[in-house]
């Protein structure tokens, strides 16, 4: 059985014999824990001779997934629990076939998954977006275990030497990376609870284009404000700059007559460059003189 984190929603593996009893074809009953005397329904697969390998739960969501099929190269498929069009039934959102995947692992705010190869796959991590059902990023890994977390994820072996992490962000950028004899487990700090009711999340979830919109403005109006101000103190570190330039031109035209005094009464500001005569001058220095006995017999 698998629980949806919210307890919304309850899934049950259930085996069923075919027609003939002499096999046996899985698949789901979901139930609505929270509506009214708690609705089933039943899920198959669209090949009931599918095995189902893992089964996951999108945290604080009403999705899904699901890879079944083939040991070597299983399907990975994505069913919401309701659509904009449908509010009571599960539809299937899309399949991605043949993947190296033998389990799930969902950011705990949704939307992204891990789809990975464990074991016997030795580790290849595929990062996606449920939202635009689009691959981020594919990384091969060896790493055999995996702990996941708001936004990164943690991958651990299980050996005691050469183990270590690595740290990802959600779209598959390695961020971190740190190799230790003897690390077995990396553990995540809970997050606190959260100041918004579930309802409100949900609220800012649909309208976050809507709220990042008037957050981009704000932040245009702010970079347009620092970059007035940085030209403004670029404008004036070079009036300062000119003025300083000045000054010295100044001086240095009230001291000419001086260093003409200094000069004998010669002229040496305005000097030219053809009264300068330049030449080459080439020498050698023996640095040092070895000398060597050859006897012949």
């Amino acid at each position: 059985m698998y629980w949806q984190s919210s307890g919304e929603y309850l899934a049950a593996k259930v085996d069923r014999y075919t027609k003939t009893k002499k096999s046996t074809y899985s698949g789901f009953e979901i139930f609505r824990i929270k509506e009214r005397d708690i609705p089933i329904e039943v899920l198959e697969l669209d090949n009931k001779n599918d095995k189902i390998i893992a089964f996951a739960w999108e945290p604080k969501g009403h999705r899904f997934a699901v890879i079944h099929g083939d040991q070597a190269r299983p399907d990975v498929s994505f069913y919401p629990m309701k659509t904009a069009q449908n509010t009571g039934r599960v539809s299937k959102l899309g399949t991605l076939k043949a993947k190296q995947a033998n389990a799930l692992f969902w950011s705990p705010t949704g939307k992204y998954i891990i789809l990975a190869g464990l074991k016997g796959f030795n580790g290849p991590l595929e990062f996606f977006n449920v939202d635009e059902l689009e691959t981020m990023a594919q990384l091969n890994t060896s790493w055999p275990r995996i702990s996941n977390g708001t936004q990164r994820e943690a991958v651990t072996s299980v050996h005691e030497m050469e183990n270590g992490f690595s740290i990802w962000s959600f779209n598959g950028n390695l961020l971190y990376r740190i190799l230790k004899d003897y690390f077995f487990k990396l553990a995540w700090r809970p997050r606190p609870p959260s100041f918004l009711s579930a309802e409100k999340e949900e609220e800012i979830a649909k309208n976050l284009k809507k709220y990042s919109k008037k957050y981009e403005v704000e932040d245009q109006d702010v970079s347009l404000q620092l970059t007035e101000q940085d030209k403004e103190k670029r404008n004036a570190l070079n009036e300062e700059w000119e003025k300083w330039v000045m000054q010295w031109k100044s001086l240095h035209e009230e001291e000419k007559l001086k260093r003409q005094n200094l000069r004998d009464g010669e002229v040496s500001d305005e000097e030219e460059e053809d009264e300068y005569e330049a030449k080459e001058v080439e020498f050698e220095d023996l640095i040092d003189v070895t000398e060597e006995i050859v006897f012949s017999y």
